[in-house]
């Protein structure tokens, strides 16, 4: 269920080892629990919440050691956070961050029913690249849509709502 869908299946295992080593880079031991969540995460096509994590992965591990660990993996790179949702939901999504730190997606999002899509097109590289000859470094930058997905659209049109 992985967002970053460059990464086919086929590369499941050549993604989990090139974290595994992220993971040791950062310093942080492999653990059967870290390992899980790891393994969970990375079946994700779509950014997740924590329950959603935790239904998904069998490890055993209390809410406190689930919140610590996904702390512990956006510190070492592994996942991104996506703060988005409906106006007040301020429910963190995390995803998988891609390996080779040179992909970068923005979101669409329905207000009805939370669906969650990537927009592949970037149209603000060219303005990093104009806050960075400004002398700016590190520049980063979210982008998120939101509207109604086709799905809600249709049972909108059923109703006559459209």
């Amino acid at each position: 269920m992985q967002c970053h869908d460059h990464q086919n299946r086929t590369d499941t295992q050549e993604i989990l080892l090139l974290n595994l080593g992220r993971l040791k880079a950062a310093g942080l031991k492999l653990t059967r629990q870290r390992e899980a969540l790891l393994r969970a995460a990375m079946a994700f096509r779509t950014p997740f919440t924590t329950d959603q994590l935790r239904e998904a992965c069998d490890a055993g591990m209390d809410l406190v050691t689930t919140y610590r660990t996904l702390a512990k993996f956006v510190e070492a790179g592994l996942l991104v956070t996506c703060g988005f949702g409906r106006v007040g939901d301020r429910t963190v999504r995390y995803e998988l961050a891609p390996v080779d730190h040179s992909h970068h997606h923005h979101h669409i999002i329905c207000t009805f029913c939370q669906r969650v899509d990537p927009v592949r097109a970037c149209v603000l590289e060219g303005q990093d690249k104009d806050l960075r000859r400004l002398g700016y470094r590190d520049v980063t930058h979210k982008l998120e849509f939101f509207g109604v997905c086709p799905g809600c659209a249709k049972r909108e049109t059923r109703r006559g709502k459209a």
